[in-house]
Protein backbone atom coordinates (compact mmCIF):
# COMPACT_ATOMS: atom_id res chain seq x y z
CA UNK A 1 0.00 0.00 0.00
CA UNK A 2 1.64 2.87 -1.36
CA UNK A 3 1.49 6.28 -2.18
CA UNK A 4 -2.03 8.67 -2.27
CA UNK A 5 -3.66 5.79 -1.06
CA UNK A 6 -1.78 5.11 1.76
CA UNK A 7 -1.52 9.21 2.95
CA UNK A 8 -5.39 8.89 2.43
CA UNK A 9 -5.99 6.12 4.82
CA UNK A 10 -3.09 7.33 7.27
CA UNK A 11 -4.65 10.64 8.02
CA UNK A 12 -8.22 9.05 8.56
CA UNK A 13 -6.20 6.82 10.84
CA UNK A 14 -4.49 9.78 12.91
CA UNK A 15 -8.02 11.25 12.55
CA UNK A 16 -9.69 8.49 14.58
CA UNK A 17 -6.93 8.30 17.24
CA UNK A 18 -6.35 11.94 17.36
CA UNK A 19 -9.98 11.98 18.93
CA UNK A 20 -9.63 9.39 21.62
CA UNK A 21 -6.24 10.61 21.99
CA UNK A 22 -8.22 14.40 22.92
CA UNK A 23 -10.76 12.50 24.47
CA UNK A 24 -8.72 10.16 26.48
CA UNK A 25 -8.76 10.81 30.41
CA UNK A 26 -4.69 12.11 30.48
CA UNK A 27 -2.52 13.95 28.02
CA UNK A 28 1.31 13.87 27.66
CA UNK A 29 4.23 14.66 25.91
CA UNK A 30 7.09 12.61 25.41
CA UNK A 31 10.84 13.53 23.53
CA UNK A 32 13.43 11.08 22.86
CA UNK A 33 16.66 10.11 21.01
CA UNK A 34 17.89 6.86 19.34
CA UNK A 35 19.96 4.89 17.03
CA UNK A 36 18.59 2.25 14.48
CA UNK A 37 20.22 -0.87 12.53
CA UNK A 38 19.55 0.11 8.52
CA UNK A 39 19.10 -2.24 5.76
CA UNK A 40 20.41 0.01 2.96
CA UNK A 41 20.88 -3.19 0.78
CA UNK A 42 20.10 -1.29 -2.44
CA UNK A 43 21.86 1.82 -1.53
CA UNK A 44 25.12 0.48 -0.31
CA UNK A 45 25.26 -1.62 -3.14
CA UNK A 46 25.09 1.14 -5.64
CA UNK A 47 27.40 3.70 -3.42
CA UNK A 48 30.13 0.60 -4.07
CA UNK A 49 29.56 0.38 -7.43
CA UNK A 50 30.00 4.14 -7.55
CA UNK A 51 33.03 4.15 -5.70
CA UNK A 52 34.56 1.40 -8.61
CA UNK A 53 33.51 3.48 -11.44
CA UNK A 54 35.16 6.90 -10.32
CA UNK A 55 37.30 6.15 -7.11
CA UNK A 56 34.93 7.18 -4.18
CA UNK A 57 35.31 6.31 -0.89
CA UNK A 58 31.53 6.25 0.41
CA UNK A 59 30.81 4.10 3.86
CA UNK A 60 28.05 1.86 4.17
CA UNK A 61 25.32 3.06 5.95
CA UNK A 62 24.59 0.40 8.47
CA UNK A 63 23.25 2.28 11.45
CA UNK A 64 21.60 6.50 11.92
CA UNK A 65 21.01 7.98 14.87
CA UNK A 66 17.38 9.71 15.38
CA UNK A 67 15.15 11.36 17.59
CA UNK A 68 11.50 12.34 17.88
CA UNK A 69 8.73 13.58 20.36
CA UNK A 70 5.14 12.38 20.34
CA UNK A 71 1.56 13.48 21.97
CA UNK A 72 0.14 10.63 24.03
CA UNK A 73 -2.76 9.93 25.72
CA UNK A 74 -3.93 7.29 28.62
CA UNK A 75 -7.34 5.69 27.56
CA UNK A 76 -6.75 3.49 30.72
CA UNK A 77 -4.37 2.59 33.02
CA UNK A 78 -2.74 -0.10 31.26
CA UNK A 79 -3.40 1.55 27.48
CA UNK A 80 -1.28 4.25 25.94
CA UNK A 81 -1.80 5.96 22.40
CA UNK A 82 0.92 7.74 20.89
CA UNK A 83 0.77 10.23 17.65
CA UNK A 84 4.38 10.90 17.00
CA UNK A 85 7.75 12.29 14.71
CA UNK A 86 10.47 10.61 13.97
CA UNK A 87 13.98 11.76 11.93
CA UNK A 88 16.38 9.29 10.99
CA UNK A 89 19.37 10.35 9.79
CA UNK A 90 21.24 7.89 7.12
CA UNK A 91 23.98 9.56 5.11
CA UNK A 92 27.53 8.67 3.83
CA UNK A 93 30.14 11.62 2.66
CA UNK A 94 33.28 11.57 0.60
CA UNK A 95 35.14 14.78 -0.38
CA UNK A 96 33.56 15.79 -3.28
CA UNK A 97 29.59 13.66 -2.91
CA UNK A 98 27.60 13.72 0.17
CA UNK A 99 24.42 11.22 -0.02
CA UNK A 100 21.70 11.85 2.54
CA UNK A 101 18.33 9.24 2.36
CA UNK A 102 16.95 9.95 6.07
CA UNK A 103 13.90 9.19 7.26
CA UNK A 104 10.94 11.48 8.04
CA UNK A 105 8.20 9.19 9.88
CA UNK A 106 4.29 10.21 11.46
CA UNK A 107 3.00 7.48 13.56
CA UNK A 108 -0.06 5.95 15.05
CA UNK A 109 0.52 3.30 18.02
CA UNK A 110 -0.80 2.01 20.76
CA UNK A 111 0.92 -0.17 23.97
CA UNK A 112 -0.65 -2.28 26.72
CA UNK A 113 1.39 -2.16 29.97
CA UNK A 114 0.93 -4.99 31.69
CA UNK A 115 0.62 -5.23 35.50
CA UNK A 116 3.94 -5.26 38.06
CA UNK A 117 4.32 -5.88 42.13
CA UNK A 118 6.58 -2.07 42.12
CA UNK A 119 6.17 1.20 40.33
CA UNK A 120 7.74 0.12 36.99
CA UNK A 121 5.65 -0.48 33.76
CA UNK A 122 6.22 -3.05 31.06
CA UNK A 123 4.53 -3.37 27.90
CA UNK A 124 4.58 -4.07 24.17
CA UNK A 125 3.16 -2.09 21.20
CA UNK A 126 2.62 -1.77 17.61
CA UNK A 127 2.92 1.70 15.56
CA UNK A 128 2.13 2.44 11.81
CA UNK A 129 2.58 5.32 9.77
CA UNK A 130 4.08 7.44 6.52
CA UNK A 131 7.18 7.04 6.12
CA UNK A 132 9.12 9.65 3.90
CA UNK A 133 12.39 10.34 1.87
CA UNK A 134 14.30 12.78 2.48
CA UNK A 135 17.35 14.24 1.77
CA UNK A 136 19.90 14.94 -1.44
CA UNK A 137 22.56 13.65 -3.25
CA UNK A 138 25.10 15.99 -4.03
CA UNK A 139 27.72 16.48 -5.81
CA UNK A 140 30.12 19.96 -7.29
CA UNK A 141 28.21 18.44 -10.39
CA UNK A 142 25.19 18.04 -9.49
CA UNK A 143 22.12 18.41 -6.44
CA UNK A 144 19.38 15.50 -6.64
CA UNK A 145 16.84 15.50 -4.62
CA UNK A 146 15.33 12.80 -3.14
CA UNK A 147 11.53 12.00 -2.19
CA UNK A 148 8.95 9.23 -2.08
CA UNK A 149 6.75 7.70 0.97
CA UNK A 150 5.13 4.92 2.28
CA UNK A 151 3.64 3.00 4.67
CA UNK A 152 5.63 1.45 7.22
CA UNK A 153 5.08 -0.12 10.88
CA UNK A 154 6.69 -1.77 13.95
CA UNK A 155 6.31 -3.83 17.45
CA UNK A 156 8.25 -2.62 20.47
CA UNK A 157 9.13 -3.71 23.71
CA UNK A 158 8.74 -0.90 26.47
CA UNK A 159 9.59 0.45 29.72
CA UNK A 160 8.81 3.45 32.27
CA UNK A 161 10.13 4.46 35.23
CA UNK A 162 7.74 6.88 36.93
CA UNK A 163 8.95 10.06 39.17
CA UNK A 164 7.01 12.49 40.83
CA UNK A 165 5.33 15.57 39.03
CA UNK A 166 4.34 12.99 36.34
CA UNK A 167 7.75 12.41 34.46
CA UNK A 168 8.80 9.45 33.75
CA UNK A 169 12.23 8.26 31.91
CA UNK A 170 11.56 5.07 29.47
CA UNK A 171 13.02 2.83 26.95
CA UNK A 172 11.87 1.50 23.85
CA UNK A 173 13.24 -1.56 22.01
CA UNK A 174 11.86 -2.10 18.80
CA UNK A 175 11.46 -3.55 15.10
CA UNK A 176 10.89 -1.36 11.74
CA UNK A 177 9.42 -2.20 8.92
CA UNK A 178 9.72 0.22 6.39
CA UNK A 179 11.07 1.83 3.30
CA UNK A 180 10.41 3.40 0.05
CA UNK A 181 10.57 1.33 -3.53
CA UNK A 182 11.02 2.84 -6.59
CA UNK A 183 13.23 6.09 -4.85
CA UNK A 184 12.90 9.32 -6.82
CA UNK A 185 15.82 11.48 -7.37
CA UNK A 186 15.57 14.79 -9.14
CA UNK A 187 11.50 13.79 -9.32
CA UNK A 188 12.13 10.98 -11.26
CA UNK A 189 11.36 6.93 -10.10
CA UNK A 190 14.70 4.67 -9.94
CA UNK A 191 14.42 0.83 -9.31
CA UNK A 192 16.63 1.64 -5.79
CA UNK A 193 15.25 1.00 -2.82
CA UNK A 194 16.07 3.23 0.73
CA UNK A 195 15.02 0.60 3.38
CA UNK A 196 14.99 1.80 7.18
CA UNK A 197 14.40 -1.20 8.32
CA UNK A 198 15.93 -2.77 11.14
CA UNK A 199 15.97 -3.00 14.86
CA UNK A 200 16.33 0.37 17.22
CA UNK A 201 16.90 1.71 20.53
CA UNK A 202 15.04 5.07 22.12
CA UNK A 203 15.99 6.46 25.20
CA UNK A 204 13.76 9.19 26.36
CA UNK A 205 11.76 11.37 29.23
CA UNK A 206 8.27 12.03 29.06
CA UNK A 207 5.48 14.21 31.21
CA UNK A 208 2.10 12.92 31.82
CA UNK A 209 -0.89 15.24 33.42
CA UNK A 210 -3.18 14.33 36.22
CA UNK A 211 -3.02 10.39 35.75
CA UNK A 212 0.81 10.49 35.34
CA UNK A 213 0.15 10.96 39.03
CA UNK A 214 -1.41 7.77 39.55
CA UNK A 215 1.84 6.31 38.62
CA UNK A 216 3.99 8.22 40.90
CA UNK A 217 5.91 7.19 43.87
Amino acid sequence: MTGRRGVILMALAIGLLGARVTGAATQGLEIYGGVSRLGMGDINRSMASTNAQIGTHLAPIENGPGWGFAVRGWSTDRVMVRLGFESIDASSHDRDIDIEVACHAWTIGVVRWFPTEGKALYGLGANLGIHQAWGAITSSAADLPLGGNELGGGITAEGMWPLRGGWSPFATAGYRWAGVHDLEAGGFRNALRADWSGPYLHLGIAVDGDRGSMHTP
